[in-house]
């Protein structure tokens, strides 16, 4: 669960209220003028990197990054966002995870567009459906021995080792629309 309200003066608090695997816990935010051409600031997905970065996916495909590490959050410095300017394929509705190699990967529900990775430096893009998967991502999964999941429409892909398998509803027992992926303990 996670609610937030954005709107609002610049340099004015908002927190979030997060819980994860029972436990709440509140961010604390200062809102700040975000440098760059968006839409709107509808947040989709939230996700908190293995360094404490925030990384927001907004609700037209845009990712906006929010790094607290020796800045103020009403500095400029602490917030970037990206877009196809930086190499991002914007798909609506974007979700977001970060591989233990510390890859940012963000996929979307929209099958007109593809995957992005970005290494710290760079967004590339590929399409799941050229190597005989679907562009229709609905979610990320990094479980425990390192594979890389991605469910979508009636397919699940994985990234092991450097290549790419997919497994059908006929392989594997999955809903058409909108998957959700979970690792049990």
């Amino acid at each position: 669960m996670i609610e937030f309200q954005f709107s609002g003066p610049a340099h004015t608090p908002v927190t979030l209220t997060v819980q994860r695997e029972g436990k709440v816990f509140d961010v604390r935010l200062t809102r700040a003028q975000i440098e760059g051409i968006y839409h709107d600031f509808r947040v989709f997905d939230v996700y908190e990197d293995r360094e404490g970065v925030m990384w927001f996916g907004l609700f037209r495909g845009e990712i906006v990054r929010y790094d607290a590490r020796g800045a103020s959050p009403e500095e400029a410095a602490a917030w970037r966002l990206y877009t196809e300017e930086d190499g991002l394929e914007r798909g609506w509705w974007p979700r977001i995870l970060q591989t233990r190699d510390r890859t940012l990967w963000t996929v979307s529900d929209n099958n007109a567009y593809g995957v992005n990775r970005f290494d710290g430096k760079t967004w590339t893009n590929f399409r799941l459906r050229d190597l005989g998967g679907s562009d229709h991502n609905t979610s990320l999964l990094e479980t425990a021995d390192g594979t890389l999941w991605i469910g979508s429409s009636g397919i699940l892909h994985a990234f092991r080792n450097g290549t790419w398998r997919m497994y059908s509803s006929q392989e594997v027992s999955t809903p058409f629309h909108r998957n959700q992926l979970l690792e049990t303990s």
